[in-house]
């Protein structure tokens, strides 16, 4: 049996290692608005509302505002996320909603992933968590118990209120590009 927990302790540090790793290079794809790094994640909101196709849409061009950068693909579709600056003071999370925009048949579809990146990493570090604390209870620990319990409401308490402050911006990101889209006031790079 401590054979297999410590096992799967250490699948769960290689996997935590990896998924860190994938998680830094979603990020520079993101970054750089690369659209292989917004088809991956778990949705964290999908939007249909009907709605013609607005004017920015149509053009191949790169933008941002004063909160967001933007990537239109000549298929209908745009990415987005918040601009990134060196030095801000701003409340950050890990869950950090990447968008993409999209018309199809008369609807405009916006929709959120959460990084995966970050999602496969908390999740080895729960899974390695648990399984430390699994081997202290193996071994006749009483603390083993308390030391689960804090992991998972550690993880839950940061995922808890990372969603509802990122579906938050999330929101007002989506709307001031539905605005920008609709003006069509590109400034093209």
């Amino acid at each position: 049996m401590k054979e297999l927990a410590a096992f799967y302790f250490i699948f769960a540090c290689c996997l935590g290692v990896g998924s860190w790793f994938f998680a830094v290079a979603e990020f520079i794809g993101a970054l750089f608005l690369q659209s292989w790094a917004f088809r991956l994640g778990p949705r964290a909101l999908v939007i249909e509302e009907q709605a013609e196709c607005p004017n920015g849409l149509g053009t191949i061009a790169r933008g941002e505002t004063e909160r967001l950068k933007y990537r239109v693909l000549g298929d209908k579709r745009c990415l987005f996320r918040r601009k990134h600056r060196l030095f801000e003071f701003r409340w950050n999370t890990p869950l950090e909603i990447k968008g993409t925009v999209a018309w199809s048949e008369g609807k405009l579809i916006t929709s959120g992933r959460y990084p995966l990146g970050v999602m496969v990493f908390a999740l080895a570090w729960l899974a390695g968590w648990t399984t430390a604390g699994i081997l202290a209870i193996i071994k006749g620990h009483s603390s083993g118990i308390p030391f689960v319990a804090l992991g998972w409401v550690f993880i839950g308490a940061i995922f808890i209120h990372s969603r509802w402050l990122e579906l938050r911006r999330f929101k007002d990101y989506a709307a001031e590009l539905k605005s920008v889209l609709k003006g069509n006031p590109f400034d093209i790079r």
